[in-house]
């Protein structure tokens, strides 16, 4: 461990010179704006927390190393709180001007936050990738380092500004940086004595320089943003990039898409799976939430505007599953490749609910400021369902290697919105007469959405549910299927009953 330990010595002295640091204590930047970087990686701290809850920690601790990683996950878990309240104290909100439509759109799909959304999915596959509390701690310990070394250059700045505003800067501030230790709390002696294997040596070291890695690109697009904005003055306006995206991916066609080739029967191998996606799929449409979204009591609008914020994290969020955790990042196999292609295609449906939004004028139904946004999409109680439901998804995916169960994954994934799209559907029509727009995510319009992919015959031969499937396969498929309808199950439970219908 002590080999693991000094090469994150050697690799903290680099990322400590990054020119991002000399840019933040610069003088000639006024100090008002060393912070104009944060909305940029928004989305990577709040999801820190749920990294802590439901990646880092061990649900079941078994020894004395685990229980060291959980005492360091539950102190980790409580510093995105300080993020938001340093947003309001830099005042972002009024510099941006952003409503919910542009902060969704920047938190789940915005180019310049990209990076930071893959990376943090990449660091949550370290976590369900790699069980061996050993291992995990030396890309635990990589990942703290460059914490304290940011907040070491941040807390300065940060203080000085408190001392000149009287903001309170507790994230960036000195606050935040007593509470990074530049290791695991109270733990590094523990593993510091520890012998590793070869293998945990060369998995451990491999894993800590990709930290490292991670963190100086992350760095990179810090800075560049950062001198950017403080050049131009510029805000973004990421809801419509990705309206213009959505537009330019997917005009609407003149005539109703052709119907998928009916495909042939599962084989018997694959009918418990099959037989098992029906009943629940069965069993979901006659839960009452979907019927509440297209026949409550309340005005569409109305029933709109009740449900919709809850749902954001799962209309969104999709996208990167598909992208960073189901896709193969190189495929080797005609199943992988077709299963991308399938993956591909649902990636881009989001871009359809950027265009809905500004439909129904989502800003002005759900008035919400971009601090207030952001603790909606990534701290509330009321999301807190949907985020654990998607770090289960996640987890699935990254379990299974295999292309079988990773195609049932998202057939659970797809088949549990039926019901859910049929009643937004009803909504949408509604709602497009009343107010004569078109909503095409909601009404369930999504293949209008779908890139042109280039042609490979032998993916789109592959049928999924006639490909050999072993046992423990088999298994692990009922597996996921039930796992994406209990949560989805769990969701319409709570989504009843804060509109207030249960």
């Amino acid at each position: 461990m002590r080999e693991v330990l000094a090469a994150i010595a050697e690799r903290r002295a680099g990322i400590d010179a990054h020119p991002l640091y000399r840019w933040i204590g610069d003088d000639t930047v006024p100090l008002e704006q060393r912070f104009v970087f944060a909305p940029l990686f928004a989305n990577f701290i709040l999801g820190f927390r749920d990294l802590n809850r439901w990646f880092v920690r061990y649900p079941h601790p078994r020894d004395a190393y685990e229980e060291a990683i959980n005492r360091h996950s539950e102190e980790d878990e409580t510093h995105a709180a300080l993020f938001l309240a340093d947003w309001a104290e830099l005042g972002l909100d009024e510099h941006l001007g952003w409503g919910v439509e542009d902060t969704v759109a920047w938190y789940y799909a915005a180019p310049e936050t990209e990076v930071f959304r893959r990376y943090a999915m990449r660091i949550q596959q370290m976590c369900v990738q790699t069980p061996d509390p050993l291992v995990r701690f030396g890309f635990l310990e990589a990942i703290e380092t460059c914490g304290h070394v940011f907040f070491s250059h941040t807390a300065p700045p940060a203080a000085e500004l408190a001392a000149r505003t009287g903001a309170a800067l507790r994230y960036f501030g000195p606050y935040h940086l007593a509470r990074e230790t530049g290791g695991l709390i109270d733990a590094d002696d523990l593993f510091e004595s520890v012998r590793l294997t070869g293998a945990q040596r060369a998995q451990a070291l491999r894993l800590v320089h990709e930290v490292f890695d991670m963190f100086t690109v992350k760095n990179d697009h810090l800075l560049a943003y950062a001198r950017r904005v403080t050049a131009t003055r510029s805000v973004p306006s990421p809801a419509a990039d990705l309206r213009r995206r959505a537009t330019t991916a997917a005009p609407a066609p003149t005539a109703p898409a052709a119907p998928p080739s009916p495909r042939a029967a599962p084989s018997p191998a694959h009918r418990p799976v099959a037989d098992r996606l029906a009943r629940r799929r069965a069993a979901l449409r006659s839960h009452p939430f979907p019927a509440w979204i297209s026949g409550g009591d309340a005005a569409p609008a109305d029933r709109l505007a009740a449900f919709l914020p809850l749902w954001i994290p799962d209309v969104m969020g999709y996208a990167d599953l598909m992208t960073y955790a189901l896709a193969y990042p190189d495929p080797s196999t005609p199943a992988q490749r077709a299963l991308n292609r399938r993956v591909r295609r649902l990636a881009s449906h989001h871009r359809l609910f950027a265009r809905d939004a500004a439909a129904l004028d989502l800003d002005g139904r759900v008035r919400l400021t971009a601090g207030e946004a952001l603790r909606l999409l990534g701290h509330a109680r009321c999301t807190d369902l949907q985020r654990r439901s998607a770090a289960a998804f996640v987890t699935a995916a990254f379990r299974h290697r295999s292309p079988v169960v990773r195609f049932w994954l998202v057939e659970a994934l797809q088949d549990s919105g039926e019901a859910f799209f049929r009643h937004t559907g009803l909504l949408a029509a509604e709602l497009e007469r009343a107010l004569g727009v078109r909503l095409d995510y909601l009404a369930d319009r999504h293949e209008l959405a779908h890139p042109e992919l280039p042609p490979d015959p032998e993916a789109d031969a592959v049928d999924f549910t006639r490909l050999p499937v072993t046992p423990a396969e088999r298994a692990a498929a009922l597996g996921v299927v039930d796992l994406v309808f209990d949560r989805l199950e769990e969701q319409f439970d709570q989504s009843l009953r804060l509109v207030g219908a249960a």
